[in-house]
């Protein structure tokens, strides 16, 4: 009997038998409030070699990644990152170590959702929400093209070193890793951004 598995070629002879709910990839329906609880809550799909639940993000190109966590430092699954060779997941899927709470976590990023990106003359301005604060917020910056693809994940979080500064991690439009920004907290218009 020949294989049926989904993105299989015709001449596989993989003994893949199919019929797992979990068989197809997740589809990303891009980075959006409403459904940010569900990408961040629990792992949403299951890795092809271990079978352990992880994190899946689609690429723009084709192709993707597993993650171990939902957010920053963005850690790639162990069986899938082809850098590594150790697995922290035994063959049954579960894990070798004891869970404990993220690095984002314990970190305090939030996943943040962009509302508006505000081009100015001399910098940007984005306005969007927290995940769980309606309340907009207001950071600034004084690079005049910050590339954000709003429909990948966006975490922030307050400086530790300074109190009106925020650091923002998102997916660049024109790279494939993730990029940490510095930028202005509670900045609402191009003074503000030129006081600061």
């Amino acid at each position: 009997m020949g294989c049926n598995g989904f993105n299989h070629p015709k001449n596989c002879k993989c003994n893949f038998r199919g019929g797992h709910p979990r068989a197809r990839p997740p589809t990303w329906n891009g980075w959006k409030r409403k459904t940010a609880g569900r990408y961040v809550s629990k792992p949403y799909a299951t890795c092809p070699v271990c079978h352990a639940d992880v994190y899946y993000v689609r690429g723009k190109h084709g192709g993707g990644a597993y993650f171990d966590l939902f957010g920053p430092p963005w850690p790639k699954h162990a069986c899938t990152d082809k850098s590594r060779h150790y697995s922290p997941y035994g063959r049954s899927g579960k894990p070798k170590l004891r869970n404990v709470r993220s690095e984002f976590e314990r970190d305090g990023w939030l996943p943040f959702f962009i509302r508006n990106i505000e081009l100015l003359a001399m910098g940007t301005i984005i306005h969007g929400v927290a995940i769980d604060n309606p309340t907009v917020m207001h950071f600034g910056t004084n690079e005049l093209h910050l590339s954000i693809d709003t429909e990948l994940p966006i975490y922030f979080r307050p400086s530790k070193e300074e109190a009106d500064i925020i650091e923002l991690n998102f997916f660049p439009s024109d790279a494939e890793k993730p990029v940490t920004h510095r930028l202005f907290n509670d900045c609402f218009n191009e003074v503000e951004l030129a006081l600061r």
